[in-house]
């Protein structure tokens, strides 16, 4: 058994860190002493070369194949502007312009056209104009219904 003290100081080929004998990790192409850590080992057989951020354009080395943004921050934003850039064009419920919504429920070209629709008096208005075929339910008619019966 090698001590501690006596064990050859080495350099790893991934991180060039110094490190002793001892605590090394075989490669198992080489079968020779070359990286500090297990982690240094598994990264350096990673060979994923750098690629442009989808959001950013900046250059990074992503930690897996389908990775495309170099933070959370850019995928985020970049999601969103490809699911805002998928949904198809639509007319506006009110002033029929044509839009691209930003969510898939989106009805209406700008706030001030949801506003006119939800607005009190846009309903009346509607209401006013729409005849009516409601019979309200009264106590002569309620009374009138139960005489037919008997």
């Amino acid at each position: 058994m090698i001590r501690r003290e006596k064990a050859p100081t080495l350099c790893c080929t991934y991180c060039d860190r110094k490190f002793r004998k001892e605590r090394a990790v075989f490669d198992s192409y080489r079968s020779s002493v070359r990286f500090c850590s297990n982690a240094c080992a598994d990264a350096s057989r990673r060979k994923l070369a750098e690629i442009e951020c989808n959001w950013c354009n900046e250059r990074f080395r992503p930690d897996a194949k389908r990775r495309k943004y170099c933070s959370a921050d850019c995928s985020k934003r970049g999601v969103i502007r490809d699911m805002r850039a998928a949904l198809p064009e639509r007319h506006c419920c009110r002033c029929r312009a044509v839009f691209r919504p930003k969510n898939s429920q989106a009805m209406y070209c700008s706030r001030a056209c949801s506003r006119v629709i939800y607005s009190a008096t846009y309903y009346q208005k509607k209401k006013a104009a729409q005849p009516s075929n409601v019979i309200y339910l009264t106590a002569e008619i309620f009374d009138g219904w139960f005489k037919r019966a008997a």
